[in-house]
């Protein structure tokens, strides 16, 4: 065995050591640290019977929902602000109308109605004072009315 190969190899082996460790430390936390968001659908009026595996809920056009982010919470205890976004194939719908979309509040729970016939991606991101965010996001499928003979 050659005397100068052990101690590069322990220099190298040392210095990959230092390496992953370092990576290692900082991941956990950043995700542990974190607002934790949780949301949920009510449909009020006009729920749709009609089958659409992958949804999270399937209206009617018309059909009065609520927003729930009640599962919501910052770890660290700082007030959550709740911003909801709903898109259809790439555009901002106008369904929280007289409010915005993206609709920005303080409320855990918000009244909308959904007109937009399609796949809506419903999103919601709770951000604590401080700025640390979370997101997550609701899938609801409005489809023709079953009944309206169109």
């Amino acid at each position: 065995m050659h005397p100068t190969r052990l101690p590069l190899r322990l220099h190298l082996a040392a210095a990959v050591l230092v390496l992953s460790g370092a990576a290692g430390c900082s991941d956990p936390a950043s995700t542990k640290d974190r607002p934790v968001a949780q949301a949920a659908i009510e449909v009020r009026t006009l729920s749709s019977s009609l089958p659409e595996p992958g949804f999270d809920a399937v209206c009617e056009p018309g059909a009065s929902v609520v927003l729930q982010a009640t599962g919501s919470h910052d770890p660290a205890g700082q007030q959550l602000t709740y911003e909801w976004r709903d898109v259809v194939d790439g555009y901002l719908t106008p369904d929280f109308t007289p409010r915005a979309n993206p609709l920005e509040t303080n409320e855990v729970e918000v009244p909308a109605y959904f007109y937009t016939i399609g796949a809506h991606e419903i999103t919601l991101t709770v951000t604590a004072r401080d700025g640390r965010k979370a997101s997550t996001t609701l899938r609801v499928a409005v489809v023709p009315c079953e009944t309206c003979g169109g």
